[in-house]
């Protein structure tokens, strides 16, 4: 591309409407919800409640987000 840095909202958003349609075709043909990969803990930290959480500590604003004891990183 000739770029160093390169935003690609229209394939993030591509990508999600597809992942929704599979999803939403699965939960029709099934009557059963997709099978979920990661906690809401873990889905959280992915965006970065860790560092919200210890933001939010400073300022004492407010309850954690996720639990001190639930893993972290988990990636999709």
């Amino acid at each position: 591309m000739g770029y160093k840095l390169a935003i690609l909202p229209g394939l993030m958003l591509k990508a999600a409407i597809l992942a929704g349609d599979q999803a939403l075709a699965e939960l029709k043909a099934t009557f059963t919800a997709p099978g979920v990969s990661a906690s809401v803990a873990q889905t959280f930290r992915r965006f970065g409640a860790d560092e919200w959480d210890g933001l939010r500590q400073r300022f004492q604003a407010g309850e954690r987000a996720t639990s001190p004891d639930a893993p972290a990183g988990a990636q999709a």
